[in-house]
């Protein structure tokens, strides 16, 4: 037998990673995605907005330490140089200028005489330094230019040399020019930024971690709240949901509670309604049913309706080997009576004939009006014996109860009695045309009496009683 064929892997790796996607679409899209997001721009913008304003504040603050600085090297150089410049002691001055510049990263010192033909020391001097022939001598403040912008500044300081005291060989003055290029000043801002950076980011993760997990607390009841209303969807109101989170979200889990609950309360009243009104609907439908299958003037079965149960009691008795017989009651002369005395008596008469066998009867026993003045009826589990046993009480009350209510109307009745087994009928058809043609034998031999199919047919009319 053939292994069952496989599924191809890219297959299970396509449904795995849109099931990532679709994770990760739902962690970024939802409530604490989109919080967690709102809360890291908000403190990256901020944090940058803060770091860059402390970056450039510290940067300012740092290039005035560095010209406070640069301009007490420039006046610690000229006090210095006072003493090498009135000797015109070059090669001291080139020594002082080349410690300073080897003590102080990013330095660069000069020293120049005030005349032209003086000592000079030092690199030469920017173009927009103080000339040489600059006539500061009697200035004894140093003079810082800053220069540049951004991280691009450099500190510039120009301070005057003393004059020789008079006496001297070498009686003249002299300037030093000092610059800092700020080369200390832009690694520490560098640096700075480099962390602020770096705590910027830091911050903005941890933002994100703490939006999301307050959104998720947030999303949580919401959630329930979702399941709880899909449940309510499918038709299932008992779920409720429990009061938690803030006042807003506990607000709505009350609102939602207390509207699942009059919802269920209206659900077992419309409920009881419908089954209330189901029931009378079918009652209703029943009394319809049943007014369909009754005489409107005797109200006992109609000729349909009997024909029907006769059809299932015949059924029954070939079924179970059991005996139907019927019972045929025609009125003798009707009609003289609806014309001598007239219609309304001859309702009566009617009346009175279908009460009197509806009396006589079992409560499993149907009675009808077969015609004008025919009735029938049906006696299940009833042989030819029984029935003839009853058709004679049946014909003796109906002239009983003519001679109390009608005096005066001659009311008598001719009665035919077919039994199945007696007739040996094969269908209901045919049993109702033998106990037709019992009766049809009581009429053509005189009226009044009673006559069995099969028997009476054949032999003749019993005697009346």
């Amino acid at each position: 037998m053939a292994a069952p064929p496989h599924q191809p892997l890219g297959r299970q790796d396509n449904r795995h990673c849109t099931a990532v996607r679709i994770t990760l679409a739902g962690t970024f899209s939802g409530l604490s995605g989109r919080l967690g997001l709102m809360m890291a721009v908000a403190t990256f913008i901020l944090g940058g907005t803060l770091a860059w304003l402390l970056a450039n504040s510290i940067r300012d603050e740092l290039y005035c330490e560095l010209a406070e600085r640069a301009r007490r090297l420039a006046c610690g150089a000229a006090a210095e140089a006072t003493e090498p410049l009135a000797r015109g002691d070059r090669p001291a001055l080139e020594r002082l200028c080349d410690r300073i510049a080897r003590e102080n990263a990013g330095v660069r010192l000069s020293i120049f005489a005030a005349e032209p033909a003086g000592a000079a020391a030092g690199y030469p001097p920017r173009k927009d330094a103080p000339s040489q022939a600059d006539p500061i001598a009697g200035d004894t403040r140093p003079h810082v230019y800053v220069r540049g912008r951004g991280l691009s500044r450099q500190v510039e300081v120009t301070c005057a040399i003393a004059s020789v005291p008079v006496g001297s060989a070498h009686s003249s003055g002299g300037c030093v020019h000092l610059v800092a290029d700020g080369t200390p000043v832009r690694a520490a801002v560098q640096r700075l930024r480099r962390a602020a950076a770096w705590f910027v980011s830091v911050s903005a993760m941890a933002a994100f971690a703490i939006g999301w997990a307050i959104g998720s607390w947030l999303a949580r009841p919401l959630r329930r709240l979702c399941r709880v209303v899909e449940q309510f969807a499918a038709g299932n109101l008992e779920p409720r949901i429990g009061v938690v989170g803030p006042a807003e979200i506990a607000e709505l889990c009350r609102c939602f509670n207390t509207m699942g609950d009059r919802l269920g309360a209206w659900r077992a009243a419309m409920l009881g309604l419908t089954a209330e009104l189901e029931r009378k609907m079918e009652e209703r439908a029943r009394e319809l049913e049943d007014l369909a299958a009754r005489d409107p003037l005797t109200n006992v079965y109609n000729r349909r309706h009997f024909t029907a149960a006769l059809s299932h009691e015949f059924a029954e008795a070939i079924r179970y080997d059991q005996d139907v017989s019927l019972l045929m009651v025609d009125l003798d002369n009707f009609k003289r009576i609806n014309d001598t005395q007239g219609h309304r008596i001859g309702d009566e008469v009617l009346l009175l004939t279908a009460r009197t066998i509806s009396n006589s009867l079992r409560a499993a026993d149907i009675v009808a009006r077969y015609g004008g003045d025919e009735f029938i009826a049906l006696l299940p589990h009833t042989s030819a014996e029984e029935a003839e046993v009853l058709g004679n009480r049946i014909r003796e009350a109906i002239r009983e109860s003519a001679a109390d209510r009608l005096p005066g109307v001659p009311v008598d009745v001719s009665i035919g009695i077919a039994g199945l087994r007696e007739t040996a009928a094969l269908s209901p058809e045919v049993l109702i045309q033998e106990v037709d043609k019992a009766l049809y034998t009581v009429k053509r031999t005189g009226k009044g009496r009673i006559a069995r199919a099969g028997r009476d047919t054949a032999a003749g009319v019993s005697a009346g009683l």
